[in-house]
């Protein structure tokens, strides 16, 4: 059974290669001239957006607009906007790289961080793109007043290329026209949020100058600046002056050091004013800072390649084994040649799938989520995981345990490559077989389409929202197990898995719809489960926590 669209329009979606709280991105193609195509990214908005007040269109066609006027060559364009019976959907460049959470996590796994000559050219690109955004104008040449609201590492893609770009503007905000957001609702990531971010005060360009200063100082530390849970770290962020970066590594020059301080001054009539003037200041100071300075494209593109290169060539080789077991379907055959088509097709996604989780959020080389048209199996590296669709019959998500990342020593320089890994905050979700289920499987069957599954901090989004879903729990995950489950239409229910349980009858029936953002669901119990094979029940409220760096 398909999982969903294999097209949108003229254009043809091969994989999974992204996702953040509002869309999944697909690896695709379009059609240039007969028998030509190039690679494009299709960013498709989650079918449960749109619903009880959630303006998902919106926010996805506000990016369009954003993105589709921004021409910078470090902003990511978009290229077409368009609504299709599956949903509305954003197409962009394909960037074949990493985002800059990915590389930072890359390092982290072996102990090193990004070498400063990387995250310096890295930084300064970033910086390049976001001030083009800050300075986009409306017809008359008035100045939009745009604020990403979102400069994250996660939405800074790094290509193979070299160049770094930013991208995702689905919460900016035109503060020059009526805002889309609520009085009051904060919206972005909390650990790069600035203290007038978390105190609701009026944005303005330098809330992502701060941002940027927050990626500087964890970038060049490979720690994270803030490291308590969600309202610790809002209320360090509103209340305390963060450390300089010499505190943590007393190598780094004092230009370096001021540069950055610059833009996490919580003054703001203190802080750094615009992106340009910081990339002006970093650049200054790395190049004081010896070591080589900053790095050109071409150093850049090959430490993406050595770092990236072994899960993009994978991603190559599952998007050609789709185009290949298409191709069977579709070409005249034996009904026998034609099962064993589909049959390779699986398998091969299948054995494909590599072994690593906040878009988040958007990680262009290793993420991979599980929304093919054709139901195949696919792990997703960070983000809030989403997974949908069948191979055949139920599909298994499986939590799995990403390594904890240690605080590198301060002073740590350049770090060897090291493999593509999952995120510190988020699991790895793989979709497997039914038929190869795990005795960790736990089925939850539900009176409405299950929409997410939540397990302390790791959250799997179902694309396509299903009755029945098998959620593989990691093995050490003790029991009783406490899950948060959120139906198509945001009415949410908390269970309690008890040991030996292997099915699990989930009502929502009386549960209230409560607003569901980003990764985790509010802890509110309501509701009711029935348990089959060792029961479940109602547990106890528990609050969202923030995970280790990078945030998604």
């Amino acid at each position: 059974m398909p999982a969903g669209p294999t097209r949108l329009g003229k254009f043809e979606l091969l994989l999974p290669i992204g996702t953040g709280g509002m869309a999944t991105v697909f690896l695709g193609r379009a059609p240039v001239i007969e028998g030509v195509y190039r690679d494009v990214a299709i960013k498709l908005m989650h079918a449960h957006l749109g619903v009880d007040g959630i303006d998902g269109p919106g926010m996805l066609l506000q990016e369009a607009e954003i993105a589709a006027l921004v021409r910078h060559p470090n902003v990511v364009t978009v290229e077409e906007a368009a609504v299709d019976p599956a949903g509305v959907y954003l197409v962009m460049p394909y960037v074949e790289g990493d985002s800059l959470a990915g590389l930072v996590r890359s390092e982290l796994t072996s102990g090193g961080v990004i070498p400063r000559r990387i995250i310096a050219r890295i930084l300064c690109d970033a910086l390049a793109g976001l001030h083009a955004a800050h300075e986009l104008a409306d017809e008359d040449g008035q100045t939009r007043n745009v604020v990403h609201r979102d400069f994250t590492p996660s939405n800074i893609l790094v290509g193979v290329d070299g160049v770094s770009r930013l991208s995702d503007f689905g919460v900016a905000k035109v503060t020059s026209r009526i805002a889309r957001t609520a009085t009051g609702q904060i919206k972005g990531k909390i650990g790069y949020m600035s203290p007038e971010q978390v105190r609701t005060d009026p944005l303005d360009r330098r809330t992502d100058v701060w941002a940027a200063g927050v990626i500087a100082w964890e970038s060049l530390t490979g720690r994270r600046l803030y490291a308590s849970d969600e309202v610790g770290t809002m209320l360090r962020i509103a209340q305390d002056t963060p450390p300089r970066l010499q505190s943590v590594m007393p190598d780094i020059s004092d230009p370096l050091d001021t540069a950055v301080a610059s833009a996490l001054e919580p003054d703001l009539k203190q802080r750094c004013p615009t992106a340009d003037e910081l990339r002006k200041r970093l650049t200054a100071a790395f190049e004081a800072q010896g070591g080589g300075g900053i790095a050109d494209p071409g150093e850049v593109g090959a430490y993406v390649r050595r770092l990236a290169g072994t899960s993009l060539a994978d991603r190559r080789e599952r998007a050609a084994a789709v185009l290949k077991a298409r191709r069977g379907v579709h070409d005249p055959a034996t009904p026998s040649e034609q099962g064993a088509a589909k049959s390779a097709e699986r398998l091969d996604l299948a054995k494909a799938a590599p072994p690593e989780s906040d878009t988040t959020a958007v990680d262009f080389s290793r993420s991979a989520g599980n929304r093919p048209s054709s139901g195949k199996s696919r792990t997703i590296a960070f983000g809030v995981a989403i997974v949908a669709g069948a191979v055949t019959g139920l599909v298994v998500y499986a939590f799995r345990d990403p390594p904890m990342t240690a605080p590198s020593a301060p002073g740590s320089g350049a770090a060897a490559s090291a493999p593509a890994s999952s995120a510190p905050e988020t699991p790895v979700v793989t979709a497997v077989d039914a038929s190869a289920k795990p005795i960790t499987a736990v089925t939850l069957k539900a009176d409405a389409p299950i929409a997410s599954v939540t397990i302390g901090e790791r959250t799997v989004v179902i694309a396509a929202p299903r009755e029945e879903v098998a959620i593989e729990l990691p093995p050490e995950t003790p029991r009783p197990a406490l899950l948060d489950v959120v139906s198509s239409n945001r009415r949410q229910v908390q269970v309690t898995v008890e040991a030996g349980a292997s099915t699990v009858d989930v009502s929502f029936a009386g549960a209230t719809a409560r607003p569901v953002s980003g990764g985790n669901a509010a802890r509110v119990p309501s509701g009711g489960a029935r348990p089959t094979g060792g029961g479940a029940k109602k547990g106890s409220t528990k609050g969202p926590k923030l995970g280790d760096y990078p945030g998604k």
